[in-house]
């Protein structure tokens, strides 16, 4: 359509959103199909945000766990937007910066608490994550 209205009118150009391009460039390096030459090379990234997000879940799903991790942080976790590849850049930032928070939050001995509970896999997840990073 852009480019029929260009035709038309030649002081009138159509332009992508660069948002838009760029969440489209990520979401090809972030998830390539699995028949694709680069899914072996970049599955590391569809990894690394899987664990991000069981992390970012538990704390921000249990008010135990993120009162815990508000002992040591100023910073809130970000939650990523669904349709927002970019987003996943920056929840990435956010959880490197806070690291040392996250792995103060799995070493405090409330965290050891959850052991007690139908939580304890999940948080035993969780602690397992905050070491990957």
């Amino acid at each position: 359509m852009g480019l029929s209205i260009e035709a038309k009118y030649p002081r009138i150009f159509s332009m992508p959103c660069v948002v838009h391009t760029v969440n489209l460039a990520l979401k090809a390096i972030c998830e390539p199909p699995n028949t694709s030459n680069q899914y072996n090379e970049c599955k590391w990234i569809s990894v690394l945000m899987s664990t991000f997000d069981v992390i970012i879940n538990f704390v921000s799903h249990h008010g135990k766990a993120l009162a815990i991790f508000q002992k040591y942080s100023t910073h809130v976790l970000l939650k990523v937007a669904e349709t927002r590849f970019a987003s996943h850049v920056m929840m990435a930032e956010r959880l490197l910066q806070v690291k040392n928070a996250l792995e103060k939050m799995v070493l405090d001995a409330e965290w050891k608490s959850f052991s007690k509970t139908n939580f304890e896999s999940k948080a035993d997840k969780v602690k397992e994550c905050v070491f990957f990073l």
